[in-house]
């Protein structure tokens, strides 16, 4: 109960500038855990998999918003957090890359 009542509170709307600061965040946690490491790149794949449980759960608990058209969200809203955790992910990656190939 104390979880659905703080989500309730405190859900952000799928809003593309909110959903690109979540995937940026993301790829930000993933850029510095895995690092210049090859595997960093393959656990982006999390990013649009973690956007399908959210659109499946944002829409068992919003039936009174579900339209014709809610199974273009899985479409559509997927690879919007995506294109921010790449961004994210590339940056941190690219100068990790170029701090640790620089002489200092």
């Amino acid at each position: 109960m104390l979880c659905n009542s703080f989500v309730a509170r405190y859900a952000m709307p799928m809003s593309f500038a909110v959903l690109i600061g979540i995937g940026a965040a993301a790829g930000a946690v993933f850029a510095l855990i895995f690092g210049t490491r090859p595997a960093g790149w393959l656990s982006l794949m999390l990013v649009p998999i973690g956007t399908i449980f959210w659109i499946y759960y944002w829409q068992n608990t919003h039936l009174e918003s579900l339209r014709s058209t809610s199974a273009l969200d899985y479409v559509f809203i997927t690879p919007v957090p995506l294109v921010g955790a790449l961004m994210a992910y590339g940056m941190i990656f690219f100068t990790k890359l170029w701090l640790e190939t620089r002489r200092l």
